[in-house]
């Protein structure tokens, strides 16, 4: 054997039109190996049309290597391959790539004739030098040839293949796409011709990646430049949510300070608080519009002489509420509450004409009236009624996912057990009727039970247990009423009570997070743990809601709620008798049939539709250690407790009376 790699090297080149012969010494002989042909016949056809005219650089071909195309029987790892087996990583893109297209080439020497051949390949006559991975995966997915690159121009045992094994591997040599180049390829791809089942199925990646991937790769050089100055590693499917937000410099603004400034935030969950308290806005103005036009005066507050439509109603016998009736009045007007912008509250400055006449003021024995009511201020109650629900679309989509899992997380079955042996009141109330609730099929219910029951695996059918306990749950804490949105509260009435939403938030989180996140370290692809939001992660520590800034946030106006605003309203709310309801704000269900319709940007749509043969990422992985399911609810007030004092004192008389 040589000393140096370069002794069985040609000394001279070959020009590409002389039909280089392979070094003689090196070769196989005919009856051992495959003599693949070394016929370049001439330029035009080896160097590719019009090479030759192209250039008038002399092309050569390296002597000694020759391209074939060789059957995967007869190719087998190098004995001097230092990769084990187990480390291959053979995931599904890899491997749904590799069988659509090989787009690498083997690299492999002649066995030696005395050289032991594998009990599993005995027809081997190759061995891979170059490309072992790719070997390993054409054994898995039943490819037949693989493309490859003879050289004999070095010994097959020289220890040369050993270095050049850790040249081929390290990541100083070899350095992955970020996901912003990786988006851009995918565009230009499209824009160059190519279809996004070609692009999917050569790059073995999912039809929502494909999607992810090109939405991002068509954001404007502004908006790439803006997320490249943020502080945040974006994945590709992330880099697709800001796609609903290119033009939109304002939003991508407000979304940026959120996630700056609220605790542990997701940028599903920034945009999920961004657009709900747009939404708002939105709706606020197209009422200031509509009754700009009706020629509604609207003043910044109620007037001191005025008393709204409703409360007159209850005080004055016959007394018609009705804005539009009200109209032909003189003393008609509206304004807004600054912590419902949605919702306009009708007056008239001249309540005597109707009847009206003053009570004396009550006697409140040294009470003041910011002492009357006990609970979360009216700031915190209106960020905790848009929070919560923000966090439920971000946990549903996750919870999405968690149950389509073929393995489920070990504490899954022990929580299915324990809940249908001792419900608690939220599965009591709806686990029969939860296959009516929309989050059925939005949480991946299957269309046809009794088939998805007959092809289940053991581990789908506890996630199929545990979806219609999901189901149940979130329907409670999102879907049963408007009073969902005060789930948060230990004072307030909701269909889930605080507790319950606790141990389901503890068991999302803290009960199978820690296995979810060692698969998710294992592999990357895999479902990382749910994130929980500032307000799941209160209940889930059992500590009161502070709301979504960070302590040591700046105050940073970006077309959100204007929170100093709110702080002066909080007295006027304080003080009027018409708020029945502390700390109910209805602005979201009532913009329901205004708001746009809910855009995935991570999902985006497939304008080619649906092929035959989908790539989709297969959670088959055996589950690791996982901790036990036992939160239990702790002692807490009755659920339906009304703060101290409150609807005590008609504040509203008694701030006029004096």
């Amino acid at each position: 054997m040589s000393d140096a790699l370069t002794d069985t090297v040609p000394a001279e080149p070959t020009e590409l039109a002389e039909h280089p012969e392979p070094d003689q010494a090196a070769q196989p002989s005919e009856t051992e190996h495959e003599q693949p042909s070394t016929d370049t016949s001439s330029p035009d056809t080896a160097a590719g049309p019009d090479v030759a005219a192209a250039t008038d650089v002399v092309l050569v071909a390296p002597q000694g290597k020759i391209l074939a195309e060789i059957p995967v029987a007869h190719l087998t790892h190098h004995p001097l391959n230092v990769r084990e087996s187990d480390n291959y990583d053979l995931s599904h893109r890899f491997l749904a790539s590799l069988k659509t297209e090989q787009q690498v080439l083997i690299t492999v020497v002649p066995m030696p004739e005395d050289a032991e051949r594998p009990e599993d390949k005995p027809e081997a006559r190759w061995w891979v030098v170059k490309g072992n991975r790719r070997l390993a995966g054409a054994d898995l997915t039943a490819k037949t040839t693989l493309e490859c690159l003879i050289d004999h121009t070095i010994d097959p045992l020289h220890p040369g293949h050993l270095i050049n094994q850790i040249v081929e591997n390290d990541r100083e040599m070899r350095r992955p796409f970020t996901p912003e180049e990786e988006a851009t390829a995918m565009a230009l791809a499209l824009d160059a011709g190519a279809s996004r089942t070609a692009i999917r199925k050569k790059t073995g990646r999912t039809r929502e990646e494909i999607n992810a991937g090109i939405a991002a790769g068509k954001l404007s050089p502004e908006t790439k430049q803006h997320l490249k100055e943020m502080d945040y590693e974006f994945t590709l499917l992330e880099r697709a949510m800001w796609a609903e937000f290119d033009d939109d410099p304002e939003a991508q603004k407000a979304i940026t300070h959120k996630l700056n400034t609220v605790y542990n935030c997701t940028l599903e969950y920034a945009i999920e608080r961004v657009k709900a308290e747009r939404a708002i806005a939105a709706e606020h103005q197209r009422i200031v519009t509509e009754l700009s036009e009706a020629g509604v005066p609207i003043t910044d507050s109620e007037p001191d002489e005025a008393r709204e439509l409703d409360t007159l109603a209850r005080l004055v016998d016959e007394f018609d509420p009705d804005p539009i009736a009200h109209r032909s009045c003189p003393g008609h007007g509206a304004y807004f509450l600054s912590w419902d912008k949605a919702k306009p509250r009708y007056y008239c400055t001249t309540p005597a004409e109707h009847g009206y006449a003053p009570r004396p003021a009550p006697t409140t024995s040294g009470s003041s009236p910011t002492a009357l009511a006990e609970g979360p201020s009216r700031k915190l109650v209106i960020e905790g009624r848009l929070a919560w629900p923000a966090a439920a679309t971000v946990r549903q989509r996750w919870l999405a996912e968690l149950c389509a899992l073929k393995t489920p997380p070990k504490a899954v079955q022990r929580f299915v057990t324990q809940m249908l042996h001792r419900p608690p009141q939220a599965l009591r109330d709806k686990l029969v009727g939860a296959s009516s609730s929309p989050l059925y099929r939005k949480l991946g219910g299957p269309t046809d039970l009794q088939a998805a029951l007959q092809s289940a695996s053991a581990g789908r059918l506890v996630m199929l247990q545990f979806h219609i306990i999901a189901v149940t749950f979130e329907h409670q804490l999102s879907e049963a009423s408007d009073d969902c949105k005060n789930t948060w509260r230990r004072d307030r009435h909701s269909p889930c009570s605080f507790e319950d939403a606790t141990l389901w938030l503890r068991f999302l989180t803290s009960d199978i997070g820690a296995e979810l996140a060692e698969r998710h370290e294992a592999n990357p692809k895999s479902l990382a743990p749910h994130r929980p939001a500032p307000i799941e992660q209160a209940l889930i520590e059992g500590t009161p809601y502070r709301g979504d800034a960070a302590a040591d946030a700046e105050s940073v106006d970006h077309g959100e709620i204007d929170h100093d605003e709110i702080d002066e309203a909080v007295e006027l709310d304080e003080a009027d008798d018409d708020h029945d309801n502390v700390g109910n704000v209805d602005s979201l269900d009532e913009l329901q049939e205004f708001e746009p319709e809910q855009h995935n940007p991570s999902s985006p749509s497939d304008p080619e539709g649906p092929d035959d043969d989908p790539i989709g990422p297969d959670a088959t992985d055996e589950p690791r250690a996982g901790r036990p399911a036992d939160a239990e609810p702790a002692d807490t007030e009755a659920v339906d407790a009304e703060p101290a004092g409150a609807e005590t004192v008609d504040m509203d008389h008694a701030a006029h009376a004096a």
